[in-house]
């Protein structure tokens, strides 16, 4: 699908935080910012823009927010599976993977959504996640690197860590950026929005999809918002001025499948 751009969101809630062990006990649940605050303005800037998207969210959401995945759903925008709160998905063994695969889309399901497309957290998947996911009724994954294309009945859209608003402004990021060639050192939010805007322009007329990654819990300060809006806002002008076609990655997902034959 040339010129396609798939607009993707990761994470939602305290789920990584929980898994992480980052989260306090004494803290209570279904409260995160980047739910009551960052979401509520994120969905109503994607209406105005008329951008439908692909939201990659932990399944634990089903059951801390079901109010805002159902209005995700209802706003027209794509659900995708993230994990159920963000294990670190290359390292489970197999018998984990089924389980959570089976409990996510049972979660979702649960909801009236039935998704079909995943996300690894962490970005990298297990030798046997392809014949899993098959198995578990997915239709396409989005790991990090790898070509696009269709493998073993799963269509495979992936993401470059370049095009990640976390990978620019996280300090977590560091060790990464230096494997990759950049430098360790975190920039600010302003700076992040420039980089991806200008890998966007920069491609010109590329031969497959290009995906971006944002983050709704990294939108709650004020600067921060600030720029995801302006990122926002170019890529409608991008689609308006006919140099992208911005659509959710299941619709790219199928065109390859169609391709395929």
């Amino acid at each position: 699908m040339p010129n396609a751009l798939a607009l993707t969101f990761d994470n939602l809630g305290e789920a990584a935080d929980l898994e992480r062990g980052l989260w306090p006990a004494d803290r209570p649940l279904g409260r995160h910012p980047s739910v009551t605050t960052a979401l509520p303005r994120l969905l109503d800037e994607l209406d105005a823009l008329e951008l439908r998207a692909t939201f990659c969210v932990e399944a634990l959401n089903c059951e801390l927010y079901p109010a805002a995945i159902a209005d995700i759903a209802a706003r027209g925008h794509e659900l995708a599976l993230h994990g159920w709160r963000h294990e670190a998905w290359a390292t489970l063994p197999g018998d984990r993977e089924d389980e959570l695969l089976d409990r996510g889309r049972r979660a979702f399901s649960a909801l009236g959504v039935d998704v079909r497309g995943f996300r690894p957290p962490g970005g990298e998947l297990t030798a046997q996640s392809p014949q899993r996911l098959a198995a578990h009724g997915f239709r396409w994954c989005s790991p990090a690197g790898g070509p696009v294309g269709v493998r073993a009945r799963l269509a495979y859209v992936p993401f470059r860590w370049e095009r990640v608003d976390a990978y620019h402004v996280l300090t977590s990021f560091a060790a990464l950026r230096e494997r990759r060639g950049g430098r360790g050192e975190a920039v600010d939010y302003a700076a992040a929005a420039r980089r991806l805007l200008g890998g966007l322009e920069a491609e010109g007329e590329p031969a497959g999809p290009v995906t971006l990654v944002l983050h709704p819990f990294l939108m709650t300060p004020e600067p921060a918002w600030r720029a995801a809006r302006r990122v926002l806002g170019r890529i409608a002008e991008l689609r308006d001025g006919g140099s992208r076609r911005v659509v959710p990655v299941g619709e790219i997902a199928a065109g390859l499948a169609a391709d395929r034959g």
